[in-house]
């Protein structure tokens, strides 16, 4: 192996943020959470395949998961959401009872005001992750038409090897 291959395995191995957003960790962490938010009653749901970044700017944010979160690991994932600027895709192939669709497929349904059989299309930002994967926070909404939709940032906690809900903030509806 090349001494600059070695170079940036190393340093990519030293930086959280690298390790912290591979595909296989935010899918997996979306197959563990997604069901807290998408109806139960769906055998499949329908996911725009962008993975948006997560804006955390509002202070609202920090206050309402000061109770549940630690401010110097929220510090961390603030500024990891502040530097993560990439925009990706899903790798759909690795979510469960999920059927992705393109952002255009979603706007096509608000223009002929035709909607999948489960009446909603999700869309979840990339998760970040604390330093030691205890926290992850992500901003998850769906559309069910022109004037319906709704979307909450949520904060997780790994508790007994299992991500669970502790709080949720900067929920809208319409």
């Amino acid at each position: 192996m090349k001494l600059i291959e070695k170079s940036l395995i190393v340093l990519c191995l030293m930086t959280t943020n690298c390790i912290a957003q591979t595909p296989e960790l935010k899918e997996q962490f979306i197959n563990s959470v997604y069901q807290t938010f998408v109806d139960s009653s769906f055998t499949q749901y329908y996911l725009t395949d962008d993975c948006s970044r997560l804006w955390l700017s509002s202070p609202k944010i920090k206050d309402d998961f000061a109770p549940f979160c630690p401010d110097s690991i929220f510090q961390k994932i603030f500024l990891k959401s502040e530097t993560d600027t990439l925009t990706e895709t899903w790798q759909c192939h690795n979510l469960k009872n999920s059927k992705c669709i393109s952002l255009d497929l979603k706007y096509s349904f608000v223009r002929n005001k035709t909607l999948p059989q489960e009446k909603k299309v999700y869309t979840f930002s990339k998760p970040i992750f604390s330093d030691n994967y205890e926290y992850a926070v992500i901003e998850m909404s769906y559309f069910c038409g022109p004037k319906c939709a709704y979307g909450c940032t949520f904060l997780f906690k790994k508790i007994n090897s299992r991500w669970q809900k502790v709080a949720e903030t900067n929920c809208w509806a319409s």
